[in-house]
């Protein structure tokens, strides 16, 4: 039986390829999804996850989530190049999608319908968090004893930190996912519910964009994308990932949700992992930053390290 998953996404052009992957993999049973707040503006998200699912022929029902953020002073925002062309699906043009959804997919909008199809659950589900972490958040407060009932895990990219090995970060970086409600991600981390994060220092490992590559990864990676110009592609989902891919100008630096899609199809990418409590800043110039604290208990799993190769092969054999 497929592992039942929900996936909370912000729509931007990583989240798409990540969304495909999953349902590419044949591994995982998507029963919902719902939108937030990020990269894309919640309403036009809502519509273009709507159109590439009418596109893909999947009709999944979409529930539309919060619009901003749990503390309502806090105006954070992503750079708005990223913005317009996440909201205008710039990166893919050329791929034919319906001006308006196909009737089939249900559109919600209240998360009090995310919690009633999590609470109708006969197994446990996983929580897939790939933007902003406001909508999970929300539902740890209004229904956390059923959340931990239902929910197995919750995985989702986000944060950074200064002091794990690996891929040195190039600045005093801020995760966007979390950057932008600092409060949500410090009401999941501090939850008893099982968590995995994959932070911005494992996706260095699998860069996406050639030139920021100086390393022996640079060949691997103009491979990659020589390989997937030349794949001869029938499945609709791959057509719209190899469009975000080759289409990608520095839309993702990295293969940020992508990473967290790889982890879950196959675990055996991930090389290293810590686990301890996550602090995070909510307040003065650091807000939305993160640290880990060497703890014991509310421990959460951080993945620190990931083969590189294994990652694009993976997407590669994905495509068909």
């Amino acid at each position: 039986m497929k592992k039942p998953i929900y996936i909370d996404t912000d729509v931007g052009n990583d989240d798409l390829i990540a969304i495909l992957m999953l349902q590419l993999s044949k591994k995982f049973n998507i029963k919902a999804f719902s939108t937030v707040y990020g990269v894309s503006e919640t309403n036009l998200g809502t519509s273009n996850l709507a159109r590439i699912l009418t596109f893909i022929n999947n009709p999944i029902p979409i529930i539309k989530g919060k619009t901003r953020a749990m503390n309502r002073n806090w105006q954070a925002v992503f750079p708005k190049i990223d913005r317009v062309r996440a909201n205008k699906l710039t990166l893919l043009e050329k791929i034919p999608l319906p001006q308006d959804p196909s009737p089939k997919i249900l559109v919600y909008n209240s998360l009090d319908k995310l919690a009633d199809l999590i609470k109708s659950e006969r197994q446990k589900i996983t929580l897939v968090c790939l933007g902003p972490l406001t909508n999970i958040a929300t539902l740890i407060e209004k229904c956390r004893d059923t959340l931990i009932v239902k929910v197995d895990q919750i995985i989702l990219m986000g944060g950074a930190f200064k002091s794990m090995p690996g891929p040195p970060l190039s600045q005093d970086i801020l995760d966007y996912n979390l950057y932008l409600d600092p409060e949500a991600a410090d009401i999941i981390f501090n939850s008893s519910i099982p968590t995995t994060i994959i932070p911005i220092n494992a996706t260095l490992y699998v860069p996406a964009m050639v030139p920021l590559v100086k390393n022996q990864l640079k060949k691997t990676l103009e491979q990659f994308n020589q390989n997937l110009k030349q794949k001869r592609l029938t499945k609709k989902n791959s057509l719209v990932i190899r469009e975000l891919i080759l289409k990608n100008n520095y839309d993702f630096n990295c293969y940020y949700d992508p990473l967290v899609s790889a982890a879950m199809i196959d675990p055996n990418i991930v090389t290293k992992t810590y686990r301890g409590r996550i602090q995070v800043n909510l307040a003065g110039k650091n807000r939305g930053q993160t640290k880990l604290i060497p703890s014991k208990t509310k421990a959460v799993k951080i993945i620190s390290g990931v083969k590189a190769e294994k990652f694009y092969r993976l997407l590669l054999n994905l495509l068909t």
